[in-house]
């Protein structure tokens, strides 16, 4: 069984797929699966899936659309790697995320749920800005979380910087399905009320930023701002 199963849900997403898998096939850590749900995309998203032939990659055709989350669920039964590592079909793994991300669960048993900082990149891949290091604690304790994320969101910013122990995503049940947006937030949430959390100082991937992200569809503020109240809710008793 490899050590790392990356979940990789896709949905029409030919303009920037292949830069996406390039960044998980050069990872230097070697030891991993991939699991690929495409999502009923209409575009060229199966075509380019198809020319892959790197046996550790699965691919799964869902014959409707799951939804981001759905899909996700739908991908973690098949995993069996010792950690979920979450990747949006538009951002790109630098070469040594695997590497450090292992040894930082291995570093630190005590973490359930992790993220590192990353770059914010353009269409075109060009650096606009790099998260801020060293703001946090490398390992933060239950109260803290909790806060931090009850009055800031979700910290880690995105899908893609997430990775989860695989047993501490099975025993909380993994992805809220009926979440459209913040479905990242409360898994992270509902995993740091249980767990300490990590956060590895390093810039380990690169989020990219276009017209067409999901935060940025029709109504996703208001959809968002919905979920977090319920997310916020079931943070409220944990706090110190």
């Amino acid at each position: 069984m490899p050590k790392v199963s990356i979940l990789l849900p896709v949905y029409n997403g030919e303009a920037y797929l292949e830069a996406c898998l390039q960044g998980v096939l050069s990872q230097t850590f070697t030891d991993f699966e991939v699991w690929i749900g495409d999502d009923g995309s209409r575009d060229r998203t199966w075509e380019i899936l198809a020319r892959y032939a790197d046996p550790r990659l699965h691919l799964v055709q869902h014959p409707q659309n799951l939804g981001l989350f759905g899909n996700l669920q739908t991908l973690a039964p098949k995993a069996t790697g010792e950690i979920l590592r979450f990747l949006c079909q538009d951002d790109v793994l630098l070469p040594h995320c695997l590497a450090e991300e292992v040894a930082f669960y291995e570093g630190h048993p005590e973490v359930g749920v992790a993220f590192p900082k990353f770059q914010s990149v353009d269409t075109q891949g060009q650096v606009m800005s790099v998260a801020a290091l060293h703001d946090l604690p490398p390992v933060c304790p239950i109260p803290l979380s909790v806060q931090l994320l009850y009055y800031h969101g979700c910290i880690a910013a995105n899908l893609s910087p997430l990775s989860i122990r695989h047993s501490v995503f099975r025993e909380i049940g993994g992805f809220d399905v009926t979440m459209r947006i913040s479905g990242d937030y409360d898994l992270l949430s509902r995993a740091a009320v249980r767990y300490p959390l990590g956060v590895i100082h390093q810039h380990l991937l690169q989020i990219r930023s276009h017209a067409r992200q999901l935060s940025r569809s029709t109504g996703a503020n208001l959809r968002c701002l919905q979920e977090n109240q319920r997310i916020r809710a079931l943070l409220a008793p944990h706090f110190p």
